[in-house]
């Protein structure tokens, strides 16, 4: 499985830890925290289109994963990754990373 921190700037925080290949949990702030399945909770509308999710956040004020879609058989999941002002290059400009499980993501955390 791989990810995508797609940035967007914001005052807030945003963590994700992927428990396994179906589940990932978001805490929003330190404070808020929700389990998304990965499986479950996306569907995809058009053969071929990228899974959008059909639950909405029931805790959180967003919802923070953009996408789920599959290449090669292998699951690829979009999420927002918020940053301050003048983030680096490997911020603004990222690149899908194999998911480590039980991993807090962004990492490093910045």
């Amino acid at each position: 499985m791989k990810v995508l921190l797609t940035p967007r700037q914001h005052k807030d925080r945003i963590e994700y830890v992927f428990t396994d290949e179906r589940t990932v949990v978001v805490t929003y702030n330190g404070e808020f925290e929700e389990t998304f399945d990965l499986i479950n909770d996306f569907e995809q509308p058009y053969e071929g289109d990228d899974m959008i999710t059909r639950k909405r956040s029931e805790v959180l004020p967003i919802n923070p994963i953009i996408s789920v879609r599959y290449e090669n058989d292998e699951r690829h999941v979009d999420v927002f990754r918020y940053h301050g002002p003048n983030p680096s290059d490997d911020v603004v400009f990222p690149d899908w990373q194999e998911v480590r499980f039980g991993e807090t993501y962004p990492y490093p955390l910045s």
